[in-house]
Parts: structure tokens; C-alpha cells; sequence
């Protein structure tokens, strides 16, 4: 594809150099790009550009109009050098070393390591850009949403976690069996809670945490995103000084979750900047095509205009098609 691209831009260099030289001419007046004996069989400029257009155009087009906009946005600073720099030696240890990784380069049609930087370049651009567009259109409103449904002070909780020890070699009724027996041993914990039994010594005896075990099964306080989710939302839900009263699964195994105690949840000015870089990420990853999206509003707003009309007839298609294929 690379060795396409340098024909494609090779193709607008001739077409915009060629007139200014004493270039023999066609009826047409076109510039002559190579000749034959037969001048009827000479090829023009028009000829190659015209093919590379129709053949390669809109992709490549789109790529040089994303470097020429974001380029005078965005710099090649230590950040951006550090994404790509590391991106490179992790193809380079992927691909066997720095020659493989060359050779392997190569045979895309890039002459040098250097060359196909401009491409990772171009892309970490691109995610910048896509995420300052999605953060300039969050609203104050989504985060004070996100601040009362999702933030909370750091909890520190104790459990007792039953592992459920079944793997694919058991058959349906060794799985079930373990299950039950895994249900009975819950059972058994929670009727001796609500007998009065104390929580941190049950935890020495029934959970397979041993690592908190030895504790009273107490943990280490955390906050959103340190635990599974399912334990993190149960514990979020409890009262200080209550347990669960279901054990609560997650891949572990089963929960019984007491809750310690919880900080007071930080101001929402001294967060409001950390809850929309998790609102960036989270629509990045649930909203299709949000690129798509964010790009085309980049380059409409550097007003763009597209003179060939072939390729912007070809232009407003890829983006139809793009935005088409989004299912928000």
C-alpha cells in the first residue's frame, strides 16, 4: 500500500511540474508523460493521475488531508515520540528484531523504520484529536451524573470467598455436585452469622483467600475500578457495619462481602477533570464509529473543500458509508 501512495502523490508532483518544463505535448495539449514511436500510443499526466485517482484516490487523500490538518494542530513532541518509539520496539521484538522488522517493512513498500513512522504518527494524531472532540462536547450534566451514580469515597471491606472447583473434563453431574456442595458451605456461613458468629473469624476458617484469610479476610481500601465489578457495586451498596446477605459471584468465585467503613467521596471540581477523561474512554469504546464522526467535523471546521469532483463525489460516499455503518 505504501509503494500506491507514492505513486499516487508522485502522480499530483508530475501533473503540477510537467507544464513547467519543455515537455512534448498531445493533440490535447496535455503533457506527455511517456512517449513511443507510435504517438498514438503515448500516455499523458492526465492518464496516470486519472488512474491512480480512481484506483487509490479517496483513501490517500483522506490521509494526506488528516496529516496537513492535524500536523498544524498537534506537534511531534517527547509524549508523541515516546507512543511511537514504543510502538516501534514492540514491533521490532514481535517481528524477531530490528532487521526482520525492516525487511518486514519493506516488503509493504517502506524504505526505512522512518517512513512508517509517519503513519503511527499520523494515527496518535488522530486518537488525540478524536478524543478533544468528544471531550469538548461533554456536557457538565454528564458529569454530575457520572459523579453521583459512579463515584464514592475509598471502602474498606473484609470476605470470605468460596471457590467454585470445577473445570471441562468434569461431567454435568461432577460440576452440579461441586456446586451444591459450594452452596452448603454459604449456607452454612451465613446461618452461623446470623447466630452472631464473628465475621473476621468465619473468614479464617471457610474463605480461600488466603492471602486476606490470615487477616479476618480484611482488604487492602479501594475505589472504582480496583475490584471486579460485581464485588466493587456490592460493596458500594452496603451499609457500614452490614454484610451481604447473598454471596455475590464474580470470576473469583463467591463473595460474602462486610463492609468496614467509606471516606467521604472527593468534591466534584477536584475530579471534574479525571471524570471526563473516563467519559472520553468510555464513549470511545461504546460508540461506534465515533472516529468517523470526529474527523470529518475536524476537517469541516478547517473548511475543507474538495475541487476534483470525482473525488469529492468519492468523498461524501466513504463518509456515508462510514457513518451508515454506525449503529449510533
Amino acid at each position: 500500500m505504501k509503494k500506491i501512495l507514492y505513486a499516487f502523490i508522485c502522480g499530483f508532483m508530475i501533473l503540477s511540474l510537467t507544464g513547467c518544463g519543455e515537455n512534448p505535448k498531445l493533440a490535447t495539449g496535455e503533457d506527455v508523460l511517456v512517449s513511443f514511436e507510435n504517438e498514438k500510443l503515448n500516455i499523458s499526466v492526465e492518464d496516470l493521475y486519472n488512474k491512480l485517482k480512481k484506483d487509490y484516490g479517496i483513501n490517500h487523500l483522506i490521509e494526506i488531508i488528516d496529516a496537513k490538518i492535524l500536523d498544524s494542530i498537534y506537534k511531534n513532541d517527547e509524549v508523541a515520540e515516546k507512543s511511537v518509539n514504543n510502538q516501534i520496539e514492540s514491533m521490532q521484538i514481535y517481528y524477531g528484531g530490528e532487521q526482520k522488522f525492516l525487511e518486514t517493512l519493506q516488503s509493504y513498500g517502506y524504505e526505512t523504520v522512518d517512513e512508517f513512522k509517519e503513519n503511527l504518527f499520523l494515527n496518535y494524531k488522530r486518537d488525540l484529536a478524536v478524543k478533544d472532540y468528544i471531550r469538548d462536547n461533554i456536557k457538565d450534566s454528564d458529569i454530575k451524573k457520572y459523579y453521583d451514580d459512579e463515584i464514592f469515597g475509598d471502602i474498606t471491606a473484609s470476605h470470605i470467598l468460596i471457590k467454585v472447583n470445577t473445570d471441562k473434563s468434569m461431567t454435568d453431574d461432577e460440576k452440579r455436585e461441586v456446586e451444591e456442595k459450594v452452596q452448603e458451605t454459604i449456607d452454612e456461613i451465613f446461618k452461623k452469622l446470623e447466630e452472631g458468629a464473628d465475621f473476621h473469624e468465619l473468614a479464617k476458617e471457610y474463605s480461600k483467600d488466603t492471602v486476606s484469610a490470615k487477616n479476618g479476610g480484611r482488604l487492602d481500601a479501594f475505589n472504582k475500578g480496583e475490584m471486579t465489578e460485581e464485588f466493587e457495586k456490592a460493596a458500594q451498596k452496603l451499609e457500614v457495619g452490614k454484610y451481604t446477605t447473598k454471596a455475590v459471584l464474580t470470576e473469583h468465585g463467591y463473595h460474602i462481602i462486610y463492609k468496614e467503613a467509606e471516606k467521604d467521596k472527593p468534591k466534584l471540581d477536584e475530579i471534574k477533570d479525571e471524570i471526563k477523561d473516563t467519559l472520553v474512554d468510555e464513549l470511545i469504546a461504546n460508540t461506534e464509529n465515533i472516529a468517523v464522526f470526529a474527523l470529518e467535523w475536524i476537517r469541516e471546521e478547517n473548511d475543507l473543500k474538495i475541487y476534483d469532483s470525482e473525488l469529492k463525489i468519492k468523498y461524501d460516499h466513504y463518509m456515508n458509508q462510514q457513518k451508515s455503518s454506525s449503529s449510533n
